[in-house]
């Protein structure tokens, strides 16, 4: 499952696609076909999304993975999937701060409903948002495209 930032109206599906986790092109067609879903292949954005929950800003991010460690762990009553790893992505500032974080529980928790003191959180980068769309790199310099 994935809570992906869904500020305004495009960014689910340019998320999806700059993130890989539909093809280029193809994020429109998985979202009307119903694979983001909640009984979809890929759930997205369980909670509702960020506008949602008015997206406060900072809190968001939190709220974010808040939603991921629910899912994992059995907690999200009404909206639950049944998610084996959860992703949280997330931009700031003027598109130029990104972050993206998936959990997976260790195999070694087999109740879900004790509190979670072992999530393996595998930190990386995503692409520079603006750079699949305008060209420019995360800090706003041009990379030479035409």
């Amino acid at each position: 499952m994935a809570e992906l930032h869904d500020a305004f109206a495009p960014f689910e599906l340019i998320s999806l696609e700059d993130l890989g986790l539909v093809p280029s092109g193809k994020a429109g067609r998985a979202t009307l076909d119903g694979e983001t879903a909640l009984d979809g292949r890929l759930p997205v954005n369980p909670s509702g999304g960020l506008k949602a929950r008015g997206h406060p800003l900072a809190a968001t991010g939190l709220a974010q993975i808040v939603e991921c460690v629910w899912q994992l762990t059995g907690r999200a009553e009404g909206r639950q999937v049944p998610a084996r790893v959860a992703l949280a992505q997330s931009i700031g500032g003027l598109a130029t701060n990104n972050w993206v974080t998936s959990w997976k529980p260790h195999e070694d928790r087999d109740d879900p409903g004790l509190p979670l003191p072992r999530v393996r959180a595998d930190r990386g980068a995503a692409r520079p948002f603006l750079s699949a769309r305008s060209g420019r790199d995360d800090v706003g310099r041009a990379r030479g495209c035409r």
